[in-house]
């Protein structure tokens, strides 16, 4: 039986769970802004944390991940064989603790992008969905959300591609 996908599907069934943590328990550094002011750039403190810990899972699981941008080609290979499009997030892998896996998947991917280039993680700390909308800054006119990447790929498929991403932003992905 064929279904179709709601566009929204994977993030309406995400909880997005910050583990507790209100803006008060994040401190001073972590709210502080470029400028000092408080909220107005946002560093979220699981970022770099998140992507170590889902390139371990991916290396385990004999995937490359080396943080470099042709391991773009080894994330999609990875959600092709782990995401199906009947179901998408459901499957192996994301079917525990979609939330914080998706949310891992996309710290990766930024983290190669970010790694890459530079640039600075970014989100409003009272938005009550920052892990989907936090963002990569990485130049003054260039900014994306990887963690939305994430959800249009297990929501669209192969056509949300993880190393198309990175060259719509201007990168040369080596490879395939």
């Amino acid at each position: 039986m064929s279904r179709t996908v709601n566009s929204h599907y994977a993030l309406d069934h995400i909880h997005w769970d910050r583990g507790g943590e209100s803006d008060e328990n994040l401190g001073e550094d972590e709210l502080a802004g470029e400028n000092g002011e408080n909220g107005a750039s946002y560093s979220h403190p699981e970022v770099e944390q998140a992507a170590e810990w889902v390139a371990g899972e991916l290396q385990q699981r004999q995937f490359n991940a080396d943080f470099s941008l042709e391991s773009l080609h080894e994330i999609d290979r990875f959600f092709a064989e782990f995401a199906r499009a009947d179901l998408p997030g459901y499957q192996d892998f994301f079917a525990d603790d979609l939330s914080y896996r998706s949310f891992a998947m996309g710290a990766y991917v930024g983290e190669v992008l970010r790694r890459s280039d530079g640039g600075q993680w970014q989100a409003d700390p009272a938005d009550p969905l920052i892990e989907v909308n936090i963002e990569l800054a990485l130049s003054e006119e260039v900014a994306c959300q990887p963690m939305r990447q994430v959800l249009l790929r297990l929501n669209d498929g192969p056509a949300s591609s993880f190393a198309k991403f990175a060259g719509d932003l201007g990168f040369e992905v080596p490879g395939e």
